[in-house]
């Protein structure tokens, strides 16, 4: 399943709408909610996207080493660079490491239980890296997550 099939909650639609500041609208999957953010101009940016710091999200492209703020972040860098397949490694929030290649074609990664969180603050304001980035991350396995 391609991730714009993944269901969505109310709680989540509505939280990356408010982080990144767009009008607020009902979405039932996944990519009808990048859909939507694209069709409100939200452009993700590679200033946005990349950390001037160290993160726990990697990025290697063409012998450089880049950080993102989270793992959705790392995951859209390429499609904004304009360049092939990526590296992507994830420090989880509660240890352990995530691997990927991201290209046009898909994301393959380890290990093969791996999860990705895709989340919001429910309340509060503040920018995307306060109310979004802390809750999009990898995890090794479903349990990780749990944890």
């Amino acid at each position: 399943m391609g991730y714009e099939e993944l269901r969505v909650k109310g709680e989540l639609d509505d939280g990356v709408q408010r982080a990144v500041g767009v009008s607020p609208r009902r979405h039932e999957k996944l990519g009808e909610l990048v859909k939507g953010l694209a069709a409100e101009r939200w452009v993700p940016r590679f200033e946005n996207l990349v950390s001037r710091e160290p993160t726990r999200h990697e990025v290697r492209i063409d012998g450089r080493v880049l950080h993102t703020y989270c793992f959705v972040d790392a995951l859209m860098l390429p499609f904004v660079l304009g360049v092939g397949a990526v590296e992507v490694s994830s420090v989880s929030p509660v240890g352990g490491e995530v691997a990927v290649v991201v290209s046009e074609e898909g994301v393959e990664g380890s290990p093969p239980g791996a999860v990705m969180s895709f989340g919001a603050a429910k309340a509060g304001e503040g920018t995307i890296c306060e109310t979004l980035c802390p809750y999009l991350n990898a995890f090794p396995s479903c349990a990780d997550y749990e944890r």
